[in-house]
């Protein structure tokens, strides 16, 4: 709940503010927001392919996430020059359109601003709860959980919780989905399918699970569970390069996988994983 609380606080603020004192620097910043963040998701979301279509080469992630963050960067303080500039000239005290960005219609204007702040707290929201999530399955899926102490297992992060929450929202998720790679439904569910499957017990669990058990058995799957790139992932602890990876977007995307991954609940896997450990408490594998 406290990413949408934080929203309607924001909403109510930026509304007062934009009565009293103008909607002109609202929105300016929040033009420049949007635009910097427009530039950042299609450089990690079309900047792999285009570099590698065109240049012949394979970029890590984190040379994507910084050559974006930085593009993104320029972009926004050169949008944030430009728009403020325009803005405050169109709408200056003297102008005939200034009664257009005070009081309530600057009120109005301001829910642009809003909801470019909804877009940033939604998406920043998903990105962490996505981390936290897939650092849990990790710590779960491992041998030695068979002989821990179920009792003091920690829940899993307030983040992912939220970012759940978020995405109950009509529409958020779909829409957010088109945009962000790295909390995409189907590229984060096949980054944790690969972690339920990477060792026992957690495999066998979800080889007899009704929701993961189809994944499991496809051999696309398979291949990616047993390649190279994966096992160098999870030896790395690198888990935005376990989704980001070429190979598992691609099977993220394959059409037979796409819906069950888009749908497959992995709190929920992970609940009903933990209740069965404690009901077959079994410590060899």
């Amino acid at each position: 709940m406290a990413p949408i609380i934080a929203v309607i606080l924001i909403t109510l603020l930026y509304f007062i503010y934009a009565m009293k004192w103008g909607a002109v620097r609202l929105l300016s910043s929040s033009i420049a927001v949007a635009i910097g963040m427009a530039v950042f998701f299609a450089g990690v979301n079309l900047g792999p392919p285009f570099v590698e279509n065109m240049l012949g080469l394979d970029l890590t992630w984190e040379f994507i996430l910084a050559g974006s963050g930085i593009f993104a960067v320029i972009a926004y303080f050169i949008s944030w020059a430009i728009f403020g500039f325009i803005l405050k000239f169109l709408f200056n005290p003297d102008s005939f359109l200034h009664p257009l960005v005070d009081g309530v219609p600057g009120g109005i204007l301001s829910l642009f601003a809003s909801f470019v702040m909804a877009f940033v707290i939604f998406t920043g929201t998903r990105v962490a709860g996505t981390l936290f999530e897939l650092n849990y399955v990790a710590s779960i899926a491992q041998p030695a959980i068979s002989d821990a102490d179920l009792s003091k297992l920690p829940e899993m992060s307030k983040f992912t919780k939220w970012r759940n929450t978020v995405e109950q929202i009509p529409m958020v998720a779909d829409l957010l989905d088109k945009i962000d790679p790295f909390s995409r439904r189907e590229n984060r569910n096949i980054g944790a399918v690969t972690l339920f499957a990477a060792t026992q017990p957690a495999r066998e669990f979800s080889e007899g699970s009704q929701q993961m058990a189809s994944i499991l058995s496809n051999q696309r799957v398979q291949d990616l569970i047993n390649s190279d790139e994966m096992a160098n992932q999870l030896r790395l602890k690198d888990r935005v390069g376990h989704i980001l990876s070429p190979d598992a977007i691609e099977v993220a995307a394959d059409p037979e996988l796409k819906n069950r991954l888009k749908n497959l609940k992995i709190d929920r896997h992970v609940d009903e994983f933990i209740q069965w450990l404690k009901t077959n408490k079994t410590p060899n594998f």
